[in-house]
């Protein structure tokens, strides 16, 4: 059991300390400077430096986490390699598909059965999209607020429903298509 700690201890130690990728014709001598630049300004970790088709410069990429890092466009001057340009990014991890976004919903409690399979089939005139939210804007005349999505928001669209008689009117607010 110890054994197995201690080399799962070295592995993760070895890793991160790994030596970032080189790509391109960069000497051992530039990777130092360009990594000695870079560590004045960061602790992330470089990932990566490629040589650029400019002479004497380089792109360095860190990661300061599993969603984010920094590109760095690096040149040497005077025999100094310089950090000229960055540009950080950060991914935020959100829901990819309508159905993440816009769980299904269940028939408000505000409309009957028969009220609900009549306001989807008028719906299902304007868009083939799933409902994705109902909110009741008024009880008379019974008036509803629809959002529909694709599941893989191709589309998206909100509708105003309004039942005149026994017939459901639909009015569309917005559609987008991405």
């Amino acid at each position: 059991m110890r054994a197995t700690v201690l080399l799962l201890s070295l592995a993760i130690v070895a890793s991160a300390s790994a030596e970032p990728r080189v790509v391109g014709s960069v000497s051992q001598e530039d990777v130092r400077g360009i990594t000695a630049a870079i560590r004045a300004t960061t602790h992330d970790r470089i990932v990566v430096i490629r040589k650029s088709s400019q002479p004497d410069s380089a792109g360095v990429q860190t990661v300061s986490g599993p969603t984010a890092g920094c590109q760095y466009f690096v040149r040497r001057i005077a025999g100094i390699w310089t950090i000229t340009g960055k540009s950080c990014w950060t991914h935020v991890m959100t829901p990819q598909t309508a159905s993440e976004r816009w769980p299904y919903v269940a028939r408000p409690s505000q409309l009957s059965e028969s009220d609900f399979t009549a306001m989807k089939a008028a719906l299902a005139r304007h868009t083939h999209d799933e409902i994705r939210t109902i909110k009741l804007i008024q009880s008379s005349p019974l008036t509803v607020r629809v959002h529909t999505a694709s599941s893989h928001i191709v589309t998206k669209g909100d509708y105003t429903l309004r039942k005149i008689g026994s017939d459901w009117k639909v009015s569309v607010e917005s559609e987008i298509i991405h």
